[in-house]
């Protein structure tokens, strides 16, 4: 065997066995990039769970009697300070719900 034929022999197996293994690389790479997307898709989907419940927060406050400002969106729920009175955390709103409106003729 001369050795141009042994050379082209080794060089046939050697691609044989590199081939795959650069195959297998690839694969390791797009199973980690489909990964942190996956990660990535989890963290949204998480975000916007939680977003939701931010804003089902004020209607649920607004079933139990607590009054709302709309400084934020949002709404803020206002603290209760007296019966019927709320004041807004953040912007010191008042809401006085005992005030009596007298209507003129």
């Amino acid at each position: 065997m001369d050795i141009s034929a042994y050379i082209g022999s080794a060089v046939t197996a050697f691609q044989k066995v590199i081939k795959p293994l650069f195959e297998l690389f690839k694969l390791k790479s797009e199973v980690a990039t489909l990964r942190l997307e996956n990660q990535e898709l989890k963290k949204k989907v998480k975000d916007l769970e939680q977003r939701c419940k931010e804003l089902e927060a004020p209607g649920e406050a607004k079933k139990l009697g607590y009054e709302l400002c709309h400084c934020t969106t949002p709404p803020q729920i206002m603290n209760s300070i007296a019966h019927r009175v709320f004041v807004c955390p953040r912007c010191n709103n008042k809401v006085n719900l005992n005030a009596t409106v007298a209507f003129s003729d």
